[in-house]
């Protein structure tokens, strides 16, 4: 099933799972600026691209879109106590990261000071930079972080829920390795 929807209707839906399967949280300081500059930037309503999941109960399992997702839920988790406010609580506890880095994860989300543990994975690292990140970009008086908020959740994005891992594997497979890649002039 395919439908429009925004960030903001996908987060207030079910659970939203990343299955330890998935790859780990990867995004660092360098796409968190972008992430950042493309909400900063956009004039008009934002897409944010499309998304697979996979339907198991009331859990989505994330197949496709970890990363933005992920980072969209960090965006708000610093939005929220430089706000000063709890609005976004339910959005941000129904997500969970992968099982090996959610019971840190956690503590990284109700403490951002939180230090690390030494055998920290990378994926928790990175967490932990691209929130902090945040955190300090939007303390900036600059910053209209009300606005940045409401662009990201307002943002449109299309689904695709499949009820198997098999269908979702091969939406999957077929979004990210098929086709020739585009070549410079075409990306432009």
């Amino acid at each position: 099933m395919e439908a429009s929807n925004t960030i903001k209707q996908m987060l207030a839906g079910n659970k939203i799972f990343v299955p330890s399967y998935q790859r780990a949280y990867s995004w660092e300081k360098e796409q968190a600026e972008q992430f950042l500059s493309d909400l900063k930037d956009t004039q008009s309503k934002y897409y944010f691209g499309h998304f697979i999941l996979e339907e198991n109960g009331d859990i989505n399992e994330i197949i496709d879109g970890q990363q933005r997702i992920t980072t969209s839920v960090l965006f708000l988790i610093a939005c929220q106590k430089i706000l000063k406010t709890n609005v976004y609580n339910s959005m941000i506890n129904g997500f969970e990261t992968c099982n090996y880095d959610q019971p840190n994860y956690i503590k990284l989300v109700t403490n951002h000071h939180f230090q690390l543990p030494e055998n920290a994975t990378l994926s928790l690292n990175n967490l932990k930079t691209t929130l902090n990140y945040f955190e300090n970009e939007l303390n900036s008086k600059d910053v209209d972080v009300r606005k940045l908020v409401d662009k990201l959740l307002d943002a449109e994005i299309s689904i695709h829920k499949t009820k198997g891992k098999g269908v979702a594997a091969q939406i999957f497979e077929l979004h990210n390795s098929r086709g020739l890649k585009l070549n410079v002039i075409e990306k432009v």
